[in-house]
């Protein structure tokens, strides 16, 4: 029987505070690009993967996802869509223990809700990384190189033959490569031992990063690159640049026409 994923996780609980004032009112994941929020791209993508369930992880504020996805038959009618709360922001870590009992003993993907990662204007991250997950049996990291002066922002992955040794999260000096993780993973359900002994930071957070070296000290773990744009939705310059891509052809020569308004 071939392996394969059927189940995600997608934690959107957190306050957005990069985002303020607008975060107040509306999750950052609820943000249109052109006429659709972030969220139902990232459904999409996971339907495209095949994915047959997903749990999105809220705080019990977030009624506007709630409310938009029950308006959007179409899309929900091809995923099963489950809900845990999470009030307290404790990271993605604390967000992940959540799920263990739906996910149960299956393989899973998480993906980050504020990262849009997108080939041709459709999204198709985490199907590639499924693909690399069939072939090794092992947790896959999805991955992008980028400028060495930008590594203070992301984890960075030390990499041998493109076998995971240790993650460092937000390098200041000498980063181990310019490999940025950018919100796309696949984890061996064996993940939950690893995760279940790490503890609050000084950040009071759970961190998956630490679960991922815990992991890498004792079982394989492997990046695969991703080539395709990758928008930060928390970054309002990513943000303004996804809503161009998303465009159509005659917006695009609409928005070219209009440029010298910039210069």
């Amino acid at each position: 029987m071939e392996r394969n994923i059927e189940i995600a996780v997608i934690p959107v609980a957190g306050k957005g505070t990069r985002s303020y004032p607008i975060t107040k009112v509306i999750s950052k994941t609820m943000f249109p690009i052109v006429n659709k929020p972030v969220v139902h791209y990232l459904l999409e993508e996971l339907i495209s993967a095949n994915i047959k369930e997903v749990i999105l992880v809220l705080n019990k504020s977030q009624k506007d996802i709630i409310k938009y996805l029950k308006k959007t038959p179409d899309l929900i009618s091809k995923i099963k869509i489950h809900y845990i709360y999470q009030q307290i922001p404790r990271g993605i870590g604390d967000a992940l223990l959540r799920c263990k009992k739906i996910i149960k003993q299956r393989d899973f993907c998480l993906l980050l809700g504020d990262d849009l990662i997108c080939c041709d204007n459709v999204c198709y991250g985490i199907k590639n990384l499924i693909e690399e997950y069939i072939v090794r049996n092992t947790s896959i990291l999805g991955v992008k190189e980028i400028q060495v002066e930008e590594t203070n922002k992301y984890g960075i992955v030390d990499v041998v033959e493109n076998k995971v040794l240790r993650v460092v999260e937000k390098p200041k000096v000498n980063p181990p490569s310019n490999k940025a993780l950018i919100g796309r993973y696949i984890f061996k359900n064996t993940f939950y031992d690893y995760l279940s002994k790490v503890v609050l930071d000084n950040e009071n957070e759970i961190k998956i990063t630490d679960a991922i070296n815990l992991m890498s000290s004792k079982e394989n773990i492997y990046i695969k690159e991703l080539n395709d744009i990758r928008f930060d939705i928390g970054n309002i310059v990513d943000y303004i640049l996804a809503n161009i891509k998303y465009l159509n052809i005659d917006d695009k020569k609409e928005i070219k026409k209009k440029l010298h308004y910039f210069m």
